[in-house]
Parts: C-alpha cells; sequence; structure tokens
C-alpha cells in the first residue's frame, strides 16, 4: 500500500467525524449568542420597569384632582373662586 492509500484511507475514515465536530462548535458559539440576548432582554426589562414602578409610586403619593379640600374663600369679599374657571383664549 502506497502513501496516497492510506491517507485516502483516513480521509474516508474521518468523514463521519468531522460534522459533529463542526456542528458541535457552531452550537456552542449559537448558544452563546442566545445567552448574550437573554442578558440583555433581561436588562431591557428592568430598564422599562423602573419607570413604571416610579410612575406607579407617583400615584400613589400624588392625591387625585378634588381631593384638596375646600376653596378658602375671598378674605376682602367673601366670595368663592370657582376651581374649573379658565381664562377665555384667543
Amino acid at each position: 500500500m502506497g502513501l496516497e492509500t492510506v491517507l485516502f484511507g483516513l480521509i474516508l475514515l474521518s468523514v463521519p467525524f468531522v460534522p459533529p465536530i463542526v456542528s458541535l462548535a457552531r452550537s456552542s458559539r449559537v448558544n452563546s449568542r442566545v445567552r448574550e440576548l437573554a442578558e440583555a432582554l433581561t436588562e431591557q426589562q428592568r430598564t422599562i420597569n423602573k419607570p413604571t414602578r416610579q410612575m406607579a409610586e407617583l400615584r400613589q403619593t400624588v392625591p387625585r384632582r378634588g381631593a384638596a379640600g375646600p376653596v378658602p374663600a375671598c378674605s376682602e369679599c367673601g366670595s368663592v373662586a370657582d376651581p374649573t374657571w379658565q381664562p377665555l383664549s384667543h
């Protein structure tokens, strides 16, 4: 047997093993990318949730409109201001 025959035999024997090794390397890279994307998505969700929580807290602490209590009367004439009054726009 010549050297060419031995090399050809080794190449033929390695064919069943090469595709799984290549596939394993590619899947490792894909898994790494999926992990990075999951971390980025988690960070974005935290970024979105922070202002949402802050808005919920503000809604609880800020009184609703009309819950401020009675409107005080004018000290000079005794009339009460209309809280719904708005100036006319031209």
